[in-house]
């Protein structure tokens, strides 16, 4: 079922100055028609102007409503670890889902000196990990420049449980390696 508002007769606006300007005249009422049947239009109830504002505040009371519920549900599982000039942090959104949802997962690296090319392994908790990745194999002579790396994935959990995600990141040509942990939980 498909509503709209049709309004007849609109206000014309004027330009600001001298006069007032004519925004709204409530008397006028708004007409509330429902497409069915072929679009067939039937006119099912009309409403004045204020109860048609009180409806559209409404309606952004609610949507307003639905958007904190949906931040409440939607916090994240964050964890950081360091190994020498390497610091690691997974983070998890949404941290508590249902069966079947999608959780997202942003891995980053910052390595102070980047010797060698960064290199990752994650571990969603229930038995299945990322792909391995391909780390070429080099080694950067004198001082190396500072480097950092971001990994995104995706894993949906089909299972209500408690789940341990750990995510380890190494830069080659360093004994920089580190491994942190999040807990998703599903319903």
């Amino acid at each position: 079922m498909v509503a709209q508002l049709v309004e007849r007769e609109l206000p014309k606006l004027e330009v600001a100055g001298s006069r007032p300007v004519r925004r709204f005249v409530f008397a006028e009422p708004i007409w509330l028609y429902t497409d069915r049947d072929n679009n067939a239009r039937r006119r099912h109830r009309a409403l004045s102007r204020p109860q048609a504002l009180l409806s559209i505040a409404t309606l952004g009371v609610l949507l307003a409503l639905a958007c904190v519920a949906t931040a409440a549900t939607s916090t994240s599982s964050s964890a950081t670890a360091r190994s020498g000039g390497l610091t690691v942090t997974l983070t998890a959104t949404p941290a508590r889902v249902t069966r079947g949802s999608t959780v997202r997962l942003r891995l980053t690296a910052l390595e102070r000196s980047a010797r060698g090319a960064f290199g990752d392994r994650l571990s969603y908790g229930d038995g299945t990990a990322s792909p391995p990745t391909a780390v070429p194999q080099f080694c950067i002579a004198g001082t190396p420049p500072p480097a950092s790396r971001t990994w995104r994935f995706s894993h949906r959990y089909h299972a209500a449980g408690t789940y341990h995600l750990t995510a380890t990141v190494f830069v080659n040509c360093t004994s920089d390696h580190a491994t942190t942990l999040v807990t998703v939980r599903v319903k």
